[in-house]
């Protein structure tokens, strides 16, 4: 009889070191995210609007939900969270994109 601790092959742990290892960085939402009329093919990170705070049309035909700021670089107050597949017109400088 075995009383004692679980034996993993160290095969398997390498395995899974590997696997955890080599997860590579997020990637873009994938689809189009229109800005007044813009596409924005497979965007990533924070997309600055020029022109200051205003309004905005913001079709989000990517896969990913979308926040629009109404500060550059993605700071100060959310004016708006579009989920996946939603047009909306909100007021905002910048637009953050996991």
């Amino acid at each position: 009889m075995n009383h004692g601790a679980p034996v993993v092959s160290g095969t398997l742990l390498a395995a899974l070191a590997v696997g955890v290892l080599s997860a590579g960085p997020a990637t873009a939402a994938r689809g189009g995210l229109v800005v007044d009329g813009t596409v924005h093919h497979d965007p990533v990170g924070c997309l600055e609007v020029s022109g200051g705070a205003r309004t905005l049309k913001v079709e989000n035909h990517t896969d990913e939900p979308v926040t629009v700021y109404y500060g550059r670089g993605c700071r100060g107050d959310i004016t708006a969270t579009l989920t996946s597949r939603e047009v909306r017109t909100v007021v905002g400088t910048s637009i953050q994109v996991p």
